[in-house]
């Protein structure tokens, strides 16, 4: 949304965080059905991280291939029933959603890990939310759930 002093502002439209001047707005602190295995290290949280990181792009490169095979044949025959078929979308969006929300899980993960490990450093709440880019009150969400769940 555009307002008539040309401020663009952005509006929360779910639980998904929504950029705002650099800062994340109306984010839910736990993606839903989030299970964090606090036994885990640090560098088993970042490993499962990159590992998720990779199953994002490889589903996204998929769903790309298979985009532009679909479109082809759209643009060559015209046929939308087999280009669509040939999409498979239903299966994609599935992997697709299912990466994202690895991804999602792990990056809660770690950043539990870093709240918790920074608070007992002696790290403040606002300090910890300045490095990761998000607010002060989304900082004390995960301060709470780290503290909670540790």
């Amino acid at each position: 949304m555009v307002t008539g002093s040309g401020e663009r502002r952005v509006v929360p439209t779910g639980p998904v965080a929504v950029v705002r001047s650099g800062r994340q707005w109306g984010a839910t602190a736990t993606p839903r059905g989030t299970a964090v295995d606090r036994s885990k290290s640090a560098d088993d949280l970042v490993e499962a991280f990159v590992e998720a990181l990779g199953e994002l792009r490889r589903s996204t490169t998929t769903l790309e291939r298979a985009t532009r095979r679909s479109l082809k044949k759209l643009r060559d025959e015209g046929d939308m029933p087999t280009a669509l078929a040939l999409a498979q979308p239903a299966e994609l969006r599935e992997s697709l959603n299912h990466a994202i929300r690895r991804v999602e899980e792990s990056r809660h993960a770690i950043r539990l890990a870093v709240f918790d490990e920074g608070l007992r450093q002696g790290m403040s709440i606002g300090e910890l939310g300045r490095q990761f880019g998000f607010s002060r009150q989304l900082a004390a969400r995960y301060a709470k759930e780290s503290r909670t769940d540790a």
